[in-house]
């Protein structure tokens, strides 16, 4: 029986530290693809991708001329761009500030498209399909985000069964399983990105109809795991208060268990000398009428 209990203990320790390995993945990414970050990082990727530049100046000048006299009759220019197929709308107002403005604009409009693109397929679909810009897109996120919050709930549960086999070191236990799971993303985001940038190299990943180049991957797969070291802290902190909880519960398990055996001590000596104080008084009583007796017997002799 205790061996069956002890293989139930370790197994759901196992499931325990698998699913927190699998919820603290999960918030990485679904941290590191937030809109912020991503057009933070994402920049140099989609600058080296299409043809080292994000410039559109050149097509633009072609075919608008100057910009001054375009915007007299137009309030934007729309133009559809080869190399990212996609669709790009410039605003007058920013071809009139002049090619530096006009190169930012392309690229955050770019940024936008592609993270809020609806790439129409579901994850590991657009994985095998060979398209690396979903990976940094809301769907993606959306994606981790749901994977952050079943391994959550698979961590309850199993913190749930835990609790009922080993409560005294419920919270001290899960604690380390907890940090522990959370070390590989504070150094492996480079190791990981090298490995799956090799694997997805070989697989022929695209941009567009141009094929992305193994350092364009690493850069890519690098922004997933931007966020692992906050996730690290986070979790290291939640282990520290839990780990602090486990001990002072300890701590106050074993004052209480003194408390008890004091108080069971002051009461069983407390009772004793209350049972010598009364049997003293029924001692003291007993004489009392014996001498009350005796001094009545004696004053009927002497009548």
């Amino acid at each position: 029986m205790g061996f069956i209990k002890g293989g139930l203990v370790f197994f759901i320790g196992f499931v325990l530290f698998f699913s927190f390995l699998i919820m603290n993945l999960s918030l990485a990414l679904t941290l590191s693809l937030s809109y912020n970050n991503v057009q933070s990082n994402v920049k140099n990727v989609i600058t080296e991708s299409v043809n080292g530049n994000f410039n559109f100046n050149e097509k633009i000048n072609e075919k608008i001329g100057n910009p001054e006299e375009y915007c007299q009759n137009h309030a934007d220019y729309v133009f559809y761009d080869d190399n990212t197929m996609e669709t790009f709308v410039i605003p007058c107002e920013v071809l009139k500030q002049g090619p530096n403005a006009v190169e930012e604009h392309s690229l955050s409009s770019y940024i936008d498209i592609i993270y809020n693109k609806d790439y129409n397929c579901g994850y590991w679909t657009c994985f095998a399909k060979g398209n690396p810009l979903f990976l940094i897109s809301k769907q993606s996120k959306d994606y981790w985000n749901s994977i952050f919050y079943i391994s959550l709930f698979v961590s309850l549960v199993g913190l749930m069964f835990l609790f009922m086999e080993k409560r005294e070191n419920v919270l001290i236990y899960p604690a380390i399983l907890l940090v522990v799971s959370a070390v590989p993303l504070v150094k492996a985001g480079a190791f990981l990105s090298s490995i799956l940038g090799l694997f997805v190299s070989f697989s022929g990943f695209t941009f567009g109809n141009q094929l992305l180049s193994e350092s364009i991957i690493k850069e890519i797969l690098f922004i997933f795991f931007s966020k692992g070291s906050v996730v690290f802290s986070i979790m290291l902190i939640i282990a520290i208060v839990c780990i602090a909880l486990g001990i002072a519960l300890k701590f106050w398990r074993i004052e209480g268990f003194f408390s008890k055996i004091f108080s069971k001590t002051f009461s069983s000596s407390s009772s004793s000398s209350d049972k010598l104080k009364t049997k003293t008084n029924q001692d003291n009583s007993s004489s009392n009428v014996n001498n009350k007796s005796k001094k009545i017997s004696k004053n009927k002799i002497e009548f």
